[in-house]
């Protein structure tokens, strides 16, 4: 808290005082004047020069609700950020052991809606994990509320930014497909091609995910990345993460692509809802697209 008390005063004000005491002592009131003056130099002088304490070096200079605010002006930095992805990998990475060292049939079960279930409420576990170590590392003990991850108000520039992402995202995935072909992405093969099937999905795919890995790849690493290495490495580091989570080689250019644009998006708009949004549509037209083909 700053210390509410005066600060000494200067010799400029000193100076002017005595004038004052001067021409009030022709005036008659002199003494008084005079007095009250070397009573608040003693208080002064007892008390010392108050300043104001110094402000931490991890506090950002625009809160996220300011105007002048910009992604990456967080208080954590690449540390943090490392931290919180080891963590939030820390389950992953043991799961995929186990799926390793443990016995598989030769033939992959059909899915059916059970299942689907099963996959949604699974992979709302592990995202929910994620968002609990970027709170970890980056709001828990700040006063900074979800704000500090980019929620905040839209403005006009959702309008063109998030159709130009998609845009971009799209052509770069339509050259990938030209160059080398690749398979649809796994996850859509554990859900059945039924109502319940595409409703599961969307579910997943168009508000699980943008939501929860928004947060966790752009709200957290991008911006902690990002204020230590500015936006343009924060960008490239936090996409090529955001691919490799999806555990897919043939398919991790066109993401690294999307993650690019859903960096580009969020430093332009300065709204983690304008990511959201770009990546509820990329989704939304690949589950489409897979029920129209089925």
């Amino acid at each position: 808290m700053v210390n509410a008390r005066p600060a000494r005063r200067s010799g400029g004000a000193v100076y002017q005082r005595a004038r004052l005491a001067d021409n009030a002592a022709e005036a008659g009131t002199g003494k008084r004047v005079d007095d009250r003056g070397r009573a608040d130099d003693e208080r002064w002088a007892a008390e010392g020069p108050t300043t104001p304490p110094p402000v931490p070096s991890d506090v950002p200079s625009a809160r996220p609700e300011e105007p002048g605010w910009r992604p990456g002006r967080v208080p954590w930095g690449w540390r943090e950020t490392i931290l919180g992805i080891l963590v939030a990998a820390a389950p992953v990475v043991l799961l995929t052991l186990l799926s390793l060292l443990l016995p598989s049939s030769a033939q992959a079960a059909k899915p059916t809606t059970g299942s689907a279930v099963f996959g949604v409420i699974f992979t709302l576990v592990i995202d929910s994990w994620f968002v609990f170590a970027a709170w970890l590392f980056s709001l828990r003990g700040r006063r900074l509320g979800f704000s500090g991850w980019g929620f905040r108000r839209v403005g006009s520039t959702i309008l063109w930014a998030v159709p130009a992402g998609l845009v971009g995202t799209y052509v770069a995935e339509t050259v990938w497909a030209y160059l080398a072909n690749p398979q649809e992405q796994a996850v859509l093969s554990d859900f059945p091609l039924s109502t319940s099937g595409l409703i599961l999905l969307a579910l997943l795919a168009c508000v699980i995910a943008p939501i929860f890995e928004e947060v966790f790849f752009r709200g957290f690493v991008f911006q902690g990345f990002a204020r230590s290495w500015g936006p343009v490495w924060g960008g490239i580091v936090s996409a090529t993460l955001f691919a490799l989570s999806h555990q897919q080689l043939d398919i991790f250019v066109p993401l690294v692509a999307l993650g690019l644009a859903l960096a580009w998006v969020f430093y332009a708009t300065r709204s983690l809802w304008a990511c959201i949004t770009l990546h509820a549509a990329f989704n939304a037209i690949a589950v489409a697209a897979w029920f129209l083909a089925g």
